[in-house]
């Protein structure tokens, strides 16, 4: 426990405060925190908690870094030090304290004096939620990623807490582990002690009823959780198990206050302790971050204040523990009217604008408590609807009657019968029903699997949508929650008229896999673009999935596929082994040539660099253990073998291999083949390893399997003998030096399994005594790589700045399948520069191109240049500026900022 001064008075900060708007019912004196106490602190508004803390105060400590370090824990941003008038203020961070106003300075009404607009609660509340989201929002003192981190820490602290009730429980009954409980003890188990922590919660925030409370009187604390739900505990509470409850009451006894315990760290322990496995598979059920909570009603926000107090009714179907229900109540009590009411008069118009349903009776009962944690200090008397949202017919009439519908349903299909939605699942069902009943005016934000945006299932669900609302956005997400790996994607929309297309520009996000903490922290996506709902009607199947570079696409629309050139197809399966059908006594692989195998790829592992082919395994090519033949299990004729599973999440994720002998492939791989004279497999392999084909399977694929039908639409250039020609030299020529630097570069891991003959290539000599290839020489493969990448684009002839986008589309990835080191094309922050070819002739061809450059300039000195020259010469000096600017370049951001200053102060011209 860190000790404080006995002398402290707080009246002239409480007065400053209340100067500040801070209301005098909302600055609490003596907090319990962990093993000590906060002399004051200062929230925005009820309930008081780590989210409305805003200030801590106290006299000085006698160890005011332990102190710090302590205060941080209850997630207020600012730290008074001090007495009388003089206080040292500190600021929380991520990163740790620091000095904001120090004591000598003056005294603290300068303080307030200088940032009267910053201290306003409200502010500071908002700065905390929404601070990442909204650079309006952000205060220079108020850290936004510091509420993540406490809620984080608070929610494992209090996860462990309840694990240790429960085993205390299970091991004094004798129960079996989780995985050998009955269901319904698995409940009893869980539901249990969450009554004894909800008894504790709400005694420790002063709820009526629960202000005196002994645990020891089990009886009593159960009765008292029974009333303020209305609910039973399921089953009776003998002697044995009142004796095995008693030691997890001891557990909670222990436990420090938890009076500053947010909802939304209880919503963490619901989603990592409380649900059973078999509710979780039952029911679909997966929390919502809280972060993303805050990030869907920050993005509905602006709506949502156009729309008048008597109309701002939400409701929350399939509702959980009620994130969006607790959100908007957090986002309601910070606004006006709220603000101006009495708790009751609160509590009253709350609960007439807030409305959910759930069927699983244990998520209501955490629903009502969050709610209840949120409201403090009313009651409990929050109203969810019980049952299958779909069969009792109360869902229609709650669409109907909402204003503003917020939803995370569960994604499993629940559904028998001939509606194909239902086997699409409920969060499309659902969907289809907000669509058909919701008014005009009502604002919708929906989570839902990234499937319904192009399924073909849901064509007619996408056309209704498109036509009967307007969408601000649709965010791609990867996954998302904590317990499930699903792609998903959220919906911002209003709903119109009948029959009414929208003419706003839709904005079209997605968030890459790795790239979540960035729009956790900046609200940042990795791409966005503008797309209108004409357009998306226009697509195949009415998609709105929108894929990276849209604009590059419809550019190539009207190109021939590559379906047209070549067949492209999967893999050949294998039987199961226990299938009837399967030749006895046969193994699908073996490890050495033996009659009825045949060498030919079998999976992706130990994937070697492009230039190289696969690893080679025997695998048997008796007609009978084969499921399906597809076109992997054709010989003989020269492919392309490329890999069917991403392997990788970001844009390089193709390696395309050469195989001119045609192994038989299976099914983790897909096989192109030529068809007609357009194209050759050298060429189809420089065109599927090329930035053009990659960014296709990424914008297309997302984090799925690369799928035939997918990859037939890769747009196509008009070909002809000279350009595929063309294309081959460079590849040969990338080819060749990879070649002779395989002995130092290649792929060195092999199975036991696999044959390496054709994939082993000797070394130049020398190579052995000087082990890897120089940089220069790494460099080099890299340009002639650059080069058939170039030839590439060359041919699809995309307008400058267009294939700037292409290329800037794989900044900062690892590109995958190539020896070489490439994270990018142009380096980050160069500007000028738009294709590939410009980047090669400052870099790779730059003395050739310098040295012609310096022979006109010279010839110019003596007599005028010929059309032909000057246009040349006008050329290779833009490269030499391009040059420059690589080489050397500006410091681009100091320079935007002199300027920004400048034309501030009247000074800048044009």
């Amino acid at each position: 426990m860190i000790s404080l001064s006995t002398t402290f008075d707080d009246r002239l900060l409480r007065s400053l405060l209340e100067r500040s708007y801070f209301i005098a019912e909302n600055m609490v004196a003596d907090v319990q925190v962990g093993g000590g106490r906060m002399p004051l602190m200062a929230f925005s508004h009820r309930p008081f908690d780590t989210r409305t803390a805003c200030i801590v105060a106290a006299p000085p400590p006698d160890d005011p870094k332990g102190f710090l370090v302590q205060s941080r824990t209850v997630g207020a941003p600012l730290v008074f030090l001090g007495t009388d008038r003089r206080w040292d203020v500190w600021s929380q961070s991520l990163s740790g304290p620091s000095l904001v106003w120090s004591a000598d300075r003056g005294p603290i009404d300068a303080f307030f004096k200088a940032h009267r607009a910053s201290l306003d609660p409200r502010a500071i509340f908002r700065a905390k939620t929404q601070g990442r989201l909204d650079v309006g929002q952000q205060l220079s003192f108020v850290d936004a990623g510091l509420l993540e981190l406490v809620e984080s820490e608070a929610g494992q602290h209090l996860c462990q807490l309840v694990e240790r009730m429960i085993l205390t429980t299970r091991e004094k009954l004798d129960m079996p582990d989780f995985a050998y409980l009955k269901e319904a003890d698995a409940q009893w188990l869980v539901k249990s002690n969450f009554w004894l922590l909800t008894a504790r919660l709400l005694h420790d925030k002063q709820v009526p009823g629960f202000k005196t409370l002994d645990l020891d009187n089990l009886d009593n604390v159960f009765e008292r959780v029974a009333k303020h739900y209305g609910a039973t505990m399921g089953h009776e509470l003998n002697q044995r198990r009142r004796k095995a409850l008693a030691k997890a009451a001891m557990e909670l006894d222990r436990q420090s206050s938890l009076q500053l315990v947010s909802t939304e760290t209880l919503a963490k322990v619901y989603e990592n302790v409380l649900i059973t496995k078999e509710t979780r598979k039952a029911l679909g059920t997966h929390s919502t971050p809280s972060w993303l909570v805050d990030h869907m009603i920050h993005r509905m926000a602006p709506w949502i204040e156009e729309q008048p107090a008597s109309r701002r009714r939400v409701y929350e179907p399939a509702c959980g523990h009620a994130p969006f229900l607790v959100g908007m109540l957090r986002h309601y009590c910070s606004m006006k009217p709220c603000l101006g009411m009495a708790d009751a008069e609160r509590h009253e118009w709350l609960k007439n604008r807030l409305s959910g349903g759930e069927v699983d009776d244990f998520a209501r009962e955490v629903a009502r408590l969050s709610l209840t944690l949120a409201d403090i200090p009313n009651p409990n008397g929050w109203h969810l609807d019980e049952g299958n949202m779909f069969a009792t017919g109360q869902l229609e009439q709650r669409i109907q009657s909402a204003d503003i519908i917020f939803s995370n349903p569960p994604f499993e299909s629940r559904a028998s019968g001939p509606d194909q939605l239902f086997y699409l699942g409920q969060a499309a069902e659902l969907l289809r029903r907000i669509s058909l009943h919701a008014k005009p005016g009502t604002l919708l934000a929906y989570i839902m699997p990234q499937t319904i945006l192009d399924s073909n299932k849901a064509t007619e669900l996408r056309r209704e949508l498109l036509t009967g609302f307007e969408w601000q956005e649709i965010l791609r997400l990867p996954t998302v929650f904590e317990k499930a790996n699903v792609e998903t994607a959220i919906l911002f929309g209003r709903k119109l008229g009948p029959r009414e297309v929208s003419v706003t520009p839709i904005r079209c996000r997605h968030v890459w896999l790795g790239d979540i903490k960035q729009l956790q922290d900046s609200g940042l996506a990795t791409t966005e673009q503008e797309r209108t709902a004409a357009c998306m009607l226009e697509e195949n199947d009415a998609s709105m999935l929108t894929p990276d570079l849209a604009q590059v696409w419809d550019h190539l629309r009207k190109m021939a596929k590559l379906g047209n050139i070549a067949t492209v197809g999967q893999g050949f399966s294998f039987r199961s082994e226990k299938d009837p059908k399967y030749p006895k006594g046969m193994a699908k692989t073996t490890d050495q040539s033996r009659a009825g195998y045949e060498a030919g790829f079998f999976d992706m592992t130990d994937a070697p660099f492009t230039h190289l082919i696969p690893p080679l395994t025997f695998m048997l090519r008796d007609k009978r253990a084969i499921q399906r033949p597809r076109s992997g299990y054709e010989t003989g004729a020269p492919q392309v073998v490329m890999n069917h599973s991403p392997v990788s999440p970001w844009p390089w994720r193709n390696v395309a291999y050469l195989d001119t002998k045609g192994h038989p492939t299976r099914g983790r791989f897909l096989v192109v083949r030529p068809a007609g004279s357009d194209a050759t497999p050298l060429f189809l392999w420089a065109l599927l390893n090329s930035p053009v084909a990659n960014a296709f399977t990424k914008s297309y694929s997302g984090k799925r399997d690369i799928l035939s039908g997918t990859l037939e639409e890769l747009p196509i250039p008009q070909l002809n003998a000279q350009r595929v020609t063309a294309i081959e030299e460079t590849a040969k020529a990338y080819r060749k030096a990879a070649a002779k630097l395989s002995g130092a570069i290649g792929k060195k891991s092999r199975s036991r399994k696999r044959v390496d003959a054709e994939n082993a290539i000797p070394p130049l000599p020398g190579m052995e005594e000087h082990g890897d290839p120089s940089s220069a020489q790494m460099e080099e493969l890299k340009y002639l790589h650059w080069r058939m990448d170039a030839a590439i684009l060359a041919l699809y002839r995309l307008p400058p700045a267009m294939e700037r986008k292409l290329l800037d589309y794989f900044g900062d990835q690892e590109r995958v399948g190539v020896p070489f080191h490439q994270t990018a094309y142009f380096p980050q922050g160069f500007q000028g520069g738009q294709t590939l070819a410009e980047l090669l002739a400052i870099t790779a061809d730059w003395d050739a191109n310098n040295e012609r450059r310096i022979e006109l300039i010279k010839r110019e000195e003596n007599r005028p240049l010929n059309e032909a020259d000057e246009a040349e010469l006008k050329r290779l000096q833009h490269l030499a500026t391009l040059r420059r600017r690589l080489v050397a370049p500006y410091p681009m951001a100091e320079l935007d900022a002199e300027i920004a200053r400048l034309k501030r102060e009247g000074k800048w011209t044009e």
